[in-house]
């Protein structure tokens, strides 16, 4: 893989390719259409060790080795003709983070089959250790966090010595840091996110580590004092070594990927339960705090300081955020208010390979990123038969939704906003609930357009805590 300075003068020769391979898998795909509905989860789960003992908990470093472990498992036991009761397991960005999925489209029984991942994980664990669903690990980076103990150190990576090289698995580069870090900076905290505010509360938090005790009683609970910072999560790991339940459908997906944009910031506030780095924060959702951990934007980009080289226009959002263009050529002009810059090259590329404009606006939007993880040896390719350069844009641009052409299968969203939950029960009522919703709008043609103006200020109201109890969301009275 290159590193960022090394990948420079191939930016735009992925991006080239990378349009060309997507007007190639458009007009593969453009007809494909199935009344068969297709569709299943992703949970990421926690690897946690548990010391009776000390009454510790600590992330298990050990997904690498478990992962190993089940797929064995899954090829020597799974039926061979990949239906039945059968599970697909994948990394994660941590090395205490395990994926797993239904190997097959569900056909019903997703309980069931929840239930029957977290049986097969935890069957392949050490008698201390636990498979747990839930946003964040709680202490992460706080003391002794890790087993085995991870050695403090700075990298390229992991900006934070409490976060060092092994707990990183293997889908984390360090790409994002150094493109964000490749250019002159107007202050000394310019690149870094912004610290989400504590919790201030009178009845459960001690005063927060930086500030002394005058007093043997000083720890007792009381509210936390003013703090400049907050909780600082200067490292990558804090926002992509998150959990999150995702649910993927096929067909009508434009459509689709438009009104579950709509829905998504409500679902968030519903699913909400967050606490990070030791602290409880004062919002209940993991989204900004993953937008910042993976935000490679310049200084100019950000609007921090003028233009002094770098990047090809302001970019108002992290790479991981909302939506800024809506799919669908249904979908009335003045909804899609918001600023989305597009690559210029890009769209005209697009246009004139026979993509709609509005799809076209999308890609263009997507690819006004630089390409990031860039292999030597998948350079050449044949963009007829290949998408990698493609997925390099589409796949570092995370939205709330995505949508994706994915060869021999046809158009896919994902519906990537909820939080996981604690229990198999509840993700599989989130889970199901979010095929059914859409089977209702697609079946009476629903309208659940807003602008997207209204949609991202729904993402902001999701963030405050109790928002599902407290807070009012823009929706559309008719529909």
């Amino acid at each position: 893989m290159f590193a960022f300075d090394e990948a420079l003068p191939w930016l735009s020769y992925v991006r080239e390719h990378g349009v060309q391979q997507f007007v190639a898998m458009f007009h593969d795909n453009k007809a494909l259409t199935s009344d068969e509905l297709l569709w299943g989860d992703e949970i990421e789960y926690h690897l946690v060790r548990l010391d009776e003992k000390q009454k510790t908990a600590k992330v298990a470093l050990r997904a690498e080795e478990v992962l190993e472990v089940l797929r064995q498992k899954e090829h020597q036991f799974g039926r061979r003709d990949g239906f039945g009761e059968a599970c697909s397991w994948h990394p994660e960005y941590g090395a205490w983070m395990v994926e797993g999925t239904p190997r097959v489209p569900y056909g019903g029984r997703v309980e069931h089959n929840m239930r029957l991942r977290r049986k097969r994980l935890a069957a392949v664990l050490r008698p201390d250790e636990r498979a747990i669903t839930m946003p964040a690990f709680p202490t992460l980076g706080v003391g002794d966090f890790a087993e085995p103990a991870a050695a403090a150190g700075h990298d390229a990576t992991s900006r934070l010595a409490a976060l060092p090289r092994t707990l990183l698995g293997p889908l984390s580069d360090p790409s994002r840091r150094q493109r964000r870090d490749a250019y002159p900076n107007p202050s000394p905290t310019s690149t870094a996110p912004k610290p989400i505010p504590y919790l201030h509360s009178t009845q459960t938090h001690p005063l927060p580590p930086q500030y002394p005790n005058p007093s043997p009683t000083s720890t007792v609970p009381k509210p936390i004092l003013p703090c400049r910072a907050g909780i600082e999560m200067d490292a990558m790991a804090y926002g992509m070594g998150c959990c999150c339940l995702q649910a993927r459908d096929i067909d009508e997906s434009r459509h689709l990927y438009d009104h579950l944009a709509v829905l998504a910031p409500v679902m968030l506030a519903l699913a909400a339960a967050f606490a990070v780095s030791g602290r409880l924060a004062d919002t209940d959702v993991r989204w900004a705090t993953v937008a910042a951990s993976v935000d490679d934007r310049t200084p100019f980009e950000r609007g921090l300081a003028p233009l002094a080289g770098g990047g090809v226009a302001p970019l108002p959002k992290s790479r991981y955020e909302s939506i800024s263009v809506y799919l669908a050529n249904r979908c009335m002009k003045r909804y899609n208010d918001l600023d989305a810059p597009v690559d210029g090259p890009s769209l005209e590329r697009l246009l004139e390979g026979g993509v709609d404009e509005d799809l076209a606006r999308h890609v263009a939007h997507l690819f006004v990123r630089d390409p990031l993880v860039i292999m030597k040896s998948r350079l050449r390719l044949d963009d007829a038969t290949e998408t990698d350069h493609f997925e390099n844009l589409q796949g570092t641009n995370w939205r709330r939704r995505r949508t994706a052409c994915v060869p021999q299968v046809g158009w896919r969203v994902e519906f990537r906003s909820m939080e996981v939950q604690l229990t198999d029960f509840e993700n599989a009522a989130f889970t199901t609930f979010v095929v059914l919703v859409s089977r209702v709008i697609l079946a009476f043609d629903l309208n659940l357009y807003l602008p997207l103006t209204k949609v991202d200020e729904n993402m902001r109201r999701a963030h405050l805590r109790d928002a599902v109890l407290q807070q009012r969301f823009w929706f559309r009275k008719h529909m």
